[in-house]
């Protein structure tokens, strides 16, 4: 065998070795890989506002919208007081695929825990790739929830909550910092997209569109080979190596979890966020070329401006809650801040008015990033992943109807303002119930005595997810 080759086996051998330790090393070069996973993740995910205005052109037209010829978006039609609902069934495929995703958490992780993140985001990449380009065939609103909702959404669930939680198995110290960059790749992914995808639809059809979304997958499951295993567990020297075990750590159960009542306000409060969270996403470009009358060219980059800002209020966040001890005080304000826009949204009558709300609620959407870091505070390292996939089941309802609610009260009302203002009423009692959380002293004092889930102020040990090595 030559140098060459020999170097070759080298690097991939060091692919199935695990890193050496936490905050270091191989550590940044699994943040950065699930950076640009998140991005091409959620390019697909965040730019479904575009996707739903082309999906409703073909089943409202219900003619040539199906094949693979450009159409011009502007003439969508926005009056569907008469279609039956249509705009909350088409945004249902949407909303339902991310219901798949917070559904999915507990089994996602607990398939992680069994064979290795890397394994299963790789196999579900490939599974959500071929969801997507399955749908480039449905012509009716019920093939596409088969293809993009049902087996789509399979493979987005599989990789989402394996890779929001991946972090918290490389990093202790810096934790806040690194999911602050990596899940800012989320923002980033949907900003860069969003215009990209407007244009793909507007000058080569949906089919095409489609496709684009297909590749982004696929290039998901790419670099999840980057991800080698985490730092083995630290080994408790024993007194007598030849007569005594090593002790096993205690395995953390989901009836554990959903004891921890602390933990369980901030599931629930969280969930009547995500009421709210994805109405931008799905429904402000929409708002603006039927309620606004802008033109297309300008209302894609709303979602730019948004995510942009999402980005940047994400990494801000992180530095942040790096300074601060009670997280989830520092959650809970940025969503009772983000209730305000909503409530005022009746007053938007101009493209510059939707631009600043965009830009604000964007900011305010980067508190997502501190989801995994407030499940390690709550349950511990050991925990995180399977906190984390608990609290995206509890969130999976509001995930669902927050969105299909607004598309019905508009084809109800033909109008937004009364979806958004609701969805700041929402926000307002998620807050609430989250500073109760943040301020209930007496009851976290009685579950760090109770609790059986581990500490955190040590770093993680007794991972149970370990990939084997080569």
């Amino acid at each position: 065998m030559s140098s060459s080759q020999q170097q070759w086996c080298n690097y991939i051998r060091c692919l199935f070795r695990p890193t050496k330790r936490l905050d270091g090393g191989w550590s940044w070069t699994v943040c950065i890989a699930t950076f640009f996973m998140f991005i091409f993740h959620n390019a697909a995910r965040g730019s479904f506002g575009v996707l739903y205005i082309g999906l409703l052109q073909r089943f409202t037209n219900d003619t040539s919208q199906g094949n693979n010829t450009a159409t011009n978006t502007s003439d969508a039609s926005c009056d569907t007081r008469d279609s039956g609902g249509i705009s909350g069934t088409t945004a249902a495929i949407g909303s339902l695929q991310t219901t798949m995703l917070c559904v999915l958490g507990p089994p996602s992780a607990q398939l992680s825990s069994r064979f290795s993140v890397r394994s299963v985001i790789i196999i579900a990449a490939i599974v959500y790739s071929l969801g997507i380009y399955l749908t480039t065939y449905a012509s009716q609103v019920w093939q596409a929830f088969l293809t993009y909702t049902f087996l789509a959404g399979l493979g987005s669930g599989f990789i989402y909550t394996p890779l929001s939680a991946l972090l918290a198995f490389y990093f202790f110290k810096y934790l806040p910092i690194a999911s602050a960059l990596s899940i800012s790749g989320k923002q980033v992914g949907s900003a860069a997209f969003t215009p990209i995808a407007r244009w793909i639809l507007r000058d080569y059809g949906l089919n095409t569109l489609i496709l684009s979304h297909t590749i982004l997958a696929l290039a998901i499951g790419l670099i999840a080979i980057l991800v080698r295993p985490p730092p083995s567990p630290p080994q408790t020297p024993s007194v007598d190596a030849t007569t005594q075990e090593q002790p096993q750590q205690a395995v953390i159960t989901y009836w554990a979890i959903l004891k921890h009542r602390r933990f369980m306000l901030w599931c629930f409060a969280l969930s009547f966020h995500f009421f709210a969270y994805y109405l931008p996403t799905y429904h402000l470009i929409r708002y603006a070329e039927c309620s606004l009358k802008i033109h297309n060219s300008q209302s894609g980059l709303l979602l730019t401006y948004h995510f942009i800002s999402a980005a940047i209020g994400g990494i801000g966040l992180g530095a942040l809650a790096s300074r601060i001890r009670n997280r989830i005080t520092l959650q809970a304000f940025t969503i009772f801040l983000n209730a305000l826009p909503n409530f005022f949204f009746p007053l938007y009558k101009t493209y510059a008015h939707v631009a600043i709300y965009s830009v604000v609620t964007g900011i305010l959407m980067g508190t997502i990033i501190l989801n995994v870091i407030v499940c390690r505070d709550l349950l511990g390292s050991n925990a995180a992943m399977k906190g984390y996939g608990v609290y995206n089941s509890i969130a999976a309802i509001s995930v669902t109807f927050g969105p299909m609610l607004a598309g019905w009260l508009y084809d109800i009302f033909q109008s937004y303002e009364i979806p958004f203002v609701i969805a700041g009423g929402i926000d307002l009692l998620a807050s609430i119930l989250m500073f109760i959380s943040a301020s209930a002293s007496a009851m976290e004092c009685k579950a760090d005595q109770e609790d059986p889930l581990p500490s955190i102020t040590r770093p993680p040990v007794g991972l149970t997810w370990i990939e084997s090595t080569v």
